[in-house]
């Protein structure tokens, strides 16, 4: 039985999420599934061990976005949308854009919690990562 599409686009926000704040040590053993006893099926499990690179902004991530691509990127990352439960690029797409909205809205509230130098850091990477995830105007 295939996995459920929410938990299908879930993972696939996890990773939009993982570019974005350039979480390069993301592997699959982040990923993990548990098994829900009323639903009687497995399911994805609440996201863990996410943790920005604090060294550098990457330009590539560990696990692929997509078949054979690394690199973070709006190409890479819509590839294979069809894995990931949506009927088109386009759809993932309209998924991905909005979810890249949400990050980005709630970067201050989030950020508060952060010292200045990673407050700055990760406002410098969020904003370099959204112009390479988002439609080029």
């Amino acid at each position: 039985m295939p996995a459920p599409a929410e938990d299908r686009r879930e993972l696939f926000g996890r990773m939009i999420f993982n570019a974005l704040c350039g979480n390069d040590d993301d592997h699959v053993r982040n990923h993990a599934v548990v098994y829900r006893q009323e639903q009687r099926r497995w399911r994805l499990s609440p996201a863990f061990d996410v943790v920005p690179n604090p060294a550098e902004t990457p330009r590539s991530l560990t696990l692929q976005l997509s078949a054979g691509r690394f690199d973070i990127c709006r190409t890479a990352a819509l590839a294979d949308a069809h894995r990931v439960a949506f009927d088109s690029r386009e759809e993932a797409g309209h998924f991905c854009d909005a979810l890249l909205l949400r990050i980005e809205s709630a970067f201050e509230r989030a950020a508060s919690r952060l010292d200045a130098s990673w407050r700055a850091m990760m406002h410098a990477r969020l904003q370099q990562n959204l112009s390479l995830l988002r439609v080029s105007k």
